[in-house]
C-alpha cells in the first residue's frame, strides 16, 4: 500500500525566476541580541564548587580501575576513601621507591617508569580540594601526573 501524502497544506517551495526550478529557503536571520542569544555553556573545566569539593577525572590502567571497584565493593566505601587511605599508607613508600634523575653527559634522565599496560579507564572522583592539592603536590615533586601517582599508590594498596 503506497501512499502518496497530501502536502498541499504546505504550499508550494519558492522558484528560480530564471529557471522555475525550487530553491532552498534562506536561513532564518540571527539577532543579535544578547538576551535573545542561547545560554552559554557551561565550562568544562573543573572548578570548585561552593563546598570545597572538586570533580577530577582520573585515568587509570584497565586492571587497575577494575581491583578498585571490586575493592569499593567488597568494603562497602568509594573510591574517594580508598584512594585516600592508599595516600596514608604508602604515600612514603612511593616517595622512597622513586630514583631521583640521573645525569649522564649532561643530560638529564628521567626516572625509570615501569611499563603500564595499554588499556586505560576514565574514573570520575569528588575529591576536597585540599586533598586534591596534596596530591597534585606530591605528584609534581616526584615529576608525575596526578594520574599516575595515584596509579602507584593504588598499585600498593590494592
Amino acid at each position: 500500500m503506497n501512499r502518496k501524502r497530501d502536502l498541499s497544506g504546505f504550499g508550494t517551495p519558492p522558484a528560480d525566476t530564471a529557471t522555475g526550478e525550487p530553491v532552498a529557503a534562506p536561513p532564518p536571520e540571527r539577532s543579535h541580541d544578547p538576551a535573545s542569544a542561547p545560554p552559554a555553556k557551561r565550562p568544562r573545566r573543573a572548578a570548585e564548587r561552593q563546598d570545597g569539593i572538586r570533580r577530577i577525572t582520573l585515568s587509570l590502567p584497565t586492571d587497575l580501575a577494575g581491583d578498585l571497584k571490586a575493592a569499593a565493593r567488597r568494603n562497602a566505601t568509594v573510591y574517594l576513601d580508598l584512594i585516600l587511605h592508599a595516600y596514608a599508607d604508602h604515600a612514603p613508600g612511593v616517595e622512597a621507591g622513586r630514583s631521583e634523575p640521573t645525569e649522564i653527559a649532561g643530560v638529564l634522565l628521567p626516572p625509570r617508569r615501569r611499563p603500564r599496560p595499554p588499556g586505560r579507564t576514565q574514573i570520575p572522583l569528588n575529591i576536597p580540594e585540599p586533598a586534591l592539592r596534596t596530591i597534585d603536590q606530591a605528584a609534581e615533586r616526584l615529576g608525575m601526573n596526578r594520574s599516575e601517582y595515584i596509579t602507584e599508590l593504588l598499585e600498593r594498596a590494592l
